[in-house]
């Protein structure tokens, strides 16, 4: 065997050595990372869980008196605390909006065999139900919670839950029904969040309103029409506020109806009420309320025949007693009217139709007045505001409408409700013809509502806005963009129109047989199709290059004008056009008597002026000067500065043609002694001229068409 060198030996022993070192410094670091990683775990599981300890006292577990019975006591923590663990875990996806993830976990605690279900967990199941839009399992499971939790909070939103899910399948009177119930008589051992009411009384004042609201027109580019707040659903806003609820003992409280509060003009607007009586029937509080406020009472056969066969328990603290009367007659189709210090109580059916609607508009008004006064900090006070805003514009009341939508503006300017609002105040502005703070307002909406469905809407009616102040050239973009942005047939097919009738008052045909030729699906169908068809021929006819192609087109375009219909959906700029197309024609007759027709309705706006005056120039080729002139006349009598100076004008260049030049030079320099504009000043001084240039004063004629007055 060979034998090694010491030396190498030695050496070879060190290099053991030193890799042994390695190898264990390595381990040591190794061990070092891992316990300082199991330490900043454990550090990190007591933050989560501290973080989480407020989500896991919200989740009150309530299970049923048999269920306890069956499960010992050992078991029962362990499932409480596994339930607890699954329910905020299911909580954090359903408040994601991860419902469908939320909704399997919260079965598998109620499909186990182990686990007993929970009061919680079924509260949680119908919660997801209603965001994943299963109102029938949404509805059976806030009702099955109603009933196990009879006293609890639970019970309170479960209630709402069944509200919710009625009003959006459209049965309103049941879910009307539903919280006035519960609002009247809140019979409870547990100490109720004030949300909880809060939520109940913007619930009603929605459902109340929507019963109104709802039959008008619901087309955004109606002039009627205005946004109703968009329908949202948070699950996790009802989930954060179900922390158990501690018990009180209720104080004894004088059974009957008092009265709390009045003022010196008893009315059941000024007259506050707090009532506690056992379940009775509605002529017995009716009574009670009668004696108490000293209110005479009359009540119709029909409506005492209902009366005295409906019961109800009262349970209420300073309520107005407008309020009591609807909470307690609206749901059986009963009304109220106050006179003469008198209640009167009758069906809804013994109404007009027209009293039937003013009752539901002011009932509607005094819940949501109600629910602002009550809880004015609430989550949908701007909705309830958006909401008074309205009705006050269905009622033409468009001051106090203002009021209202400037206020959500200014008062909850982070909101995603400022793009309705903007838009109605838009509505408002059109309705009272302001029509430059209109183009502001609409210009708010397009920006706060961006990928919204009315973003489209106000697109098309600041382009039309535009159209009406007699700017073809501003009308051009929104339009364009309206029609890009459009999901609505409706809404692109008007937008295709108006912008087509921009470029032909823009002077582009070219333009406008473009834009009639974007969508011809809408176009080609009504109630579009007449409409197009004119636009269409009168931009072939006004690019039509030959004499023969221009007889062509002219034929095609009094066919079109032949068919169009009556109605101004397009306003006054496809009336303008249409009375255009008439004089182009040579059928200025027909022209005549189409502006007169439509003249009178029509608000006054730059493009009226404009109809006017085209109205007045082919009354002067038709040689009506009398009338003529007498048009000119009420202008310059009540028209606008501009309007005025403009009328002046044409009524000289009328006297002018009249040969009645004395009339002219004392027309002309009495609108060159104010101050006109350039263009009015230069026509006036030309006419002038003429006037000068007729008598053979030449001297005095070329200075007025150098542009210097004589003396």
């Amino acid at each position: 065997m060979q034998r090694f060198p010491r030396r190498v030996l030695f050496l070879a022993g060190l290099v053991l050595i030193a890799g042994l070192g390695v190898a264990s410094g390595i381990w040591a670091v190794k061990h070092a990372s891992d316990q300082q990683s199991s330490d900043n775990s454990q550090k990190a599981s007591e933050t989560r869980n501290q973080a989480d300890a407020g989500d896991l006292e919200l989740i009150d577990l309530k299970l049923s008196a048999e269920s306890l019975e069956a499960i010992p006591e050992d078991e029962l923590l362990v499932n409480t605390q596994g339930i607890a663990n699954s329910l905020m875990h299911g909580d954090l996806l359903l408040r994601s909006g991860n419902a469908a993830m939320a909704l399997r976990l919260y079965r598998q605690e109620s499909d186990g065999t182990t686990v007993p279900e929970t009061i919680d967990v079924s509260y949680r199941i119908a919660l997801c139900a209603e965001t994943l839009g299963d109102d029938a399992e949404a509805l059976a499971g806030y009702q099955s919670v109603a009933e196990m939790d009879a006293n609890g909070q639970l019970r309170e939103y479960a209630l709402l839950g069944q509200a919710r899910v009625l009003h959006r399948q459209g049965h309103i009177a049941e879910a009307s029904g539903v919280l006035q119930r519960w609002v009247l008589s809140q019979e409870t051992t547990h100490r109720l969040s004030p949300h909880i009411t809060g939520d109940a009384l913007y619930l009603l004042s929605r459902i109340t309103a929507a019963e109104v609201l709802e039959q008008t027109a619901t087309r955004l580019w109606e002039p009627d029409a205005v946004c109703l707040p968009r329908s949202s659903f948070d699950p996790g806003r009802y989930l954060s506020r179900t922390r158990s609820s501690e018990e009180v003992l209720r104080s004894e409280h004088p059974v009957g109806i008092r009265i709390v509060h009045q003022l010196a003009e008893s009315t059941p607007d000024t007259v506050t009420l707090s009532g506690h009586l056992a379940r009775s029937t509605i002529v017995r509080v009716i009574g009670d309320l009668s004696q108490q406020t000293g209110w005479p009472v009359e009540l119709s056969p029909l409506a005492e025949d209902m009366l005295r066969t409906v019961t109800v328990s009262v349970d209420f603290e300073e309520q107005t007693a407008n309020l009591i009367l609807d909470w307690l007659l609206a749901p059986h189709g009963i009304v109220w009217d106050f006179h003469d210090s008198t209640l009167r109580i009758q069906m809804d059916q013994e109404l007009a139709a027209d009293q039937q609607d003013t009752f539901r508009w002011q009932r509607a008004e005094r819940v949501l007045l109600a629910a602002l006064f009550g809880e004015p900090e609430h989550l949908d006070a701007p909705i309830a505001y958006l909401l008074l805003g309205n009705l006050s514009f269905q009622r033409g009341q468009f001051q106090t409408a203002r009021r209202h939508y400037e206020h959500i503006l200014q008062a909850f300017p982070r909101i995603s409700l400022q793009a309705e609002a903007w838009f109605n105040l838009a509505k408002v502005e059109l309705a009272e013809r302001n029509l430059i703070q209109a183009t502001q307002a609409l210009q708010g909406a397009m920006d706060a509502g961006r990928g919204q469905p009315l973003e489209s809407a106000a697109l098309l009616l600041a382009g039309q806005t535009a159209l009406e102040l007699d700017q073809p050239h501003d009308a051009t973009r929104p339009l364009m963009r309206a029609v890009t942005l459009a999901t609505d047939d409706d809404v692109r097919g008007l937008s295709l129109l108006s912008l087509a009738s921009a470029h032909l008052l823009n002077g582009h045909p070219e333009r406008a047989n473009v834009a009639l030729m974007e969508d011809r699906r809408i176009l080609q169908a009504e109630p579009y199709r007449d409409r197009a068809a004119f636009l269409a021929s009168l931009a072939r006819f006004r690019a039509a290059s030959t004499p023969a192609r221009r007889d062509r087109d002219g034929r095609a375009l009094i066919t079109s004008m032949s068919h169009l219909p009556t109605d101004r959906n397009l306003g006054l700029s496809h009336l303008l056009l249409t009375a255009e197309a008439y004089t182009e024609v040579g059928l200025q007759h027909l022209a005549t008597s189409l502006i007169e027709n439509n003249l009178s309705g029509a608000p006054p706006s730059e493009i009226r002026e404009r109809l006017v005056f085209l109205l007045i120039d082919t009354l002067i080729q038709d040689r009506e000067d009398e009338r003529a002139e007498a048009l000119l006349a009420g202008i310059i009598n009540d028209s606008s500065p501009g309007e005025s100076d403009e009328a002046r004008l044409r009524l000289a260049e009328l006297y002018f043609r009249q040969s009645r030049l004395g009339l002219v030079e004392t027309s002309c320099r009495n609108l060159l002694s104010e101050d006109v504009s350039p263009e009015v000043r230069v026509r006036a001084l030309q006419l002038l001229g003429r006037v000068y240039s007729d008598r053979g004063d030449r001297e005095r004629a070329v200075l007025c068409y150098s542009g210097v007055l004589p003396q």
